[in-house]
């Protein structure tokens, strides 16, 4: 399906996450699919348009069953791919962060650093290139405010 009328950009100028908005009501029309994910078999649904336009390898494994499982992503990293999917940002799950105690700030910036990374080795395994670049921007920003934190990242 082809449903980018410009190339993916960082700011997506154009549409919801870049879509060609005479195509978007075509997308949004189409049957939703079911990805179970993780060992706690976790369920999200999402338009088979829009996964179509982003993934040729999910869209490829969610139309060979009735539900797509990948058993070795984690429900977290998927939610931000669900979240990327229909928003074009994402937003991890982290810990509580609780500025009082060292540690756990620390935990936190590992925590953020790692989802990143995850989710970027999700958008690599997958082929979906925008989510690849946020990620990737993503990761690049968490490591820049580590860094220049007054709390050492690494010890």
């Amino acid at each position: 399906m082809d449903c980018f009328d410009t190339p993916w950009t960082t700011d997506f100028p154009v549409g919801m996450i870049g879509i060609d908005l005479s195509r978007l009501r075509d997308v949004l029309s189409t049957k939703p699919v079911r990805f179970t994910v993780g060992a706690e078999r976790a369920e999200f649904h999402l338009h088979e348009g829009l996964v179509s336009c982003l993934s040729a390898p999910l869209h490829a494994l969610a139309n060979r069953a009735p539900a797509a499982h990948l058993h070795d992503v984690d429900a977290a990293v998927f939610s931000c791919f669900a979240q990327f999917v229909y928003s074009g940002h994402y937003n991890p799950e982290t810990i509580a962060d609780n500025h009082e105690f060292v540690d756990d700030r620390m935990r936190t910036q590992r925590n953020m650093l790692l989802q990143h990374a995850q989710l970027w080795v999700f958008a690599q395994t997958y082929h979906v290139e925008p989510l690849k670049r946020a990620a990737h921007m993503q990761l690049t920003n968490e490591l820049i405010i580590s860094m220049m934190s007054p709390v050492t990242f690494f010890r």
